[in-house]
């Protein structure tokens, strides 16, 4: 029976149909929702690119990424690259992280319980010498000066290791990262990691599934009392399924419990994670059979729901992101619906989902450009819930950006027009005004860029 589409927007924009952009002057005093407030870029002649984008309550913006730096005169292999702006967009200060003629890639960012603090974590090569060159997981701390306070690798066992999500408790200052390791071993296995707020590691704790398959951690979250830790990501058995795990920590590294979600035959991929107020529920949302899979459960590990979304034509459809809103009743989450059934998509379109924290379905809206093969890259939502920013990629390589309402009614549309450029994260300033993104900005060379909307 077909799926029941309730409440769905269709919003079918031309390219040139933008909302205008009016300066790139760092001001909000004269600017209307969708104006393109200001935007910034960082980098070398080499490709730069940002990944995660945070803003404190003080309007200080926060991006990590990858860029090139230039040492000793010449231009280095990729590094961490951090980097600060005022509310305003002007610059403070930006800082590399790496060593000379290695790849270091930087993942994910996290703000100290009291934002004095942000802390990157990723993926850095080590050279080997003797031995064939490995993956550590690199974690550095700065405060919000830009000084850096510590940086921290883990090796196991001389494998390769990767770092992909971290997060802090607000209550103890502990540091969570999480990632994949191999060790000596053949296959991967998810690795979490804990860190004082010195730097110091406390404890790590390796998870292996099941024989002869791989595990890797891209999500982690930590419950308001610091006292439980949610790591989520995939499991393969020694086939090629892939399932969805999700592993629960006391803040001493005990396990609690452990559940894997198998929703198909083939590959199940958790793409977000999100944790509702007082920590009392887990969502997480990814790509199950080829559509999109939500799935709830209560902090003991008890699944209570689950929703399937599948687009109209039948074809495969991605999770991209998700966001709940403030008070926790509405969970978000975007993707890219493909508009044949057949696994080779000529085009596709943006498709967000919503839902109460029950599990019902709320509203569905569908974005679409005259470029015919969009893809959805981020979401985020207001702090007073009232507004839902979809960022998106239209097929001409144009960072495009959809405002709704609460109740899924478009409220506006904007287009980067200065040149090709890409969105990978957003958040919305506490206040509300400001709508920021990272990505890479691309003109004569790709760099990273932070772009700030006008959101209200």
């Amino acid at each position: 029976m077909p799926r029941r589409r309730r409440g769905t927007t269709r919003l079918a924009v031309a390219l040139g149909a933008a909302v205008a952009i009016t300066t790139l002057a760092p001001t909000t005093a004269s600017a209307a929702p969708g104006d393109l407030i200001w935007w910034q870029s960082w980098g070398s002649s080499q490709y730069s690119s940002g990944w995660r984008v945070l803003v404190s309550d003080s309007g200080q913006v926060f991006a990590t990424g990858g860029g090139t730096s230039l040492g000793d005169g010449i231009y280095d292999a990729d590094d961490f690259l951090t980097v600060s702006t005022a509310g305003d967009g002007t610059k403070l200060w930006q800082q590399y992280y790496g060593r000379i003629n290695v790849d270091d890639y930087a993942h994910d960012l996290a703000f100290g319980p009291t934002q004095h603090r942000v802390y990157v974590t990723g993926t850095s090569l080590r050279l080997g010498g003797s031995q064939p060159s490995t993956e550590d997981i690199a974690t550095v701390a700065y405060r919000a000066d830009g000084t850096r306070l510590w940086a921290q690798r883990f090796d196991d066992a001389k494998g390769d290791d990767s770092g992909e999500a971290i997060a802090t408790s607000d209550a103890t200052g502990r540091v969570f990262v999480v990632g994949s390791t191999s060790g000596r071993r053949q296959h991967t296995g998810m690795i979490t990691v804990a860190y004082s707020a010195s730097g110091e590691r406390l404890w790590t704790r390796r998870y292996q599934g099941s024989p002869g398959g791989d595990d890797s951690a891209d999500n982690v979250l930590v419950s308001p009392s610091g006292r439980r830790i949610y790591v989520v990501g995939t499991s393969s058995t020694n086939t090629t399924d892939q399932d969805i795990t999700i592993i629960a920590y006391r803040g001493n590294g005990t396990k609690v419990w452990t559940r894997r979600y198998s929703g198909s035959n083939g590959d199940d991929t958790a793409v977000a994670a999100l944790l509702g107020p007082n920590g009392r529920h887990i969502y997480v949302t990814g790509t199950v059979a080829r559509d999109y899979r939500t799935i709830a459960y209560r902090r003991d590990g008890t699944q209570i729901w689950e929703a399937t979304f599948d687009g109209a034509a039948g074809g495969p459809d991605t999770v991209n992101d998700a966001a709940l809103s403030p008070d926790g009743k509405s969970l978000f989450v975007t993707g890219t619906v493909a508009e044949a059934p057949d696994r080779i998509v000529r085009a596709s379109h943006v498709e967000t989902v919503a839902y109460r924290s029950d599990g019902a379905e709320l509203w569905t809206a569908e974005y679409e450009s005259a470029a015919a093969k969009d893809q959805a890259r981020s979401i985020a939502v207001s702090p007073d819930g009232t507004r839902v920013f979809v960022t998106a990629q239209d097929g001409l390589s144009t960072l495009s950006v959809v405002a709704y309402s609460n109740s899924g009614s478009p409220q506006w549309t904007a287009h980067f027009g200065q040149s090709s450029a890409t969105g990978y994260d957003s958040v919305v300033s506490p206040d509300g005004r400001t709508l920021l993104i990272t990505g890479v900005e691309s003109d004569v060379y790709a760099e990273m860029a932070v772009f700030a909307y006008a959101a209200e």
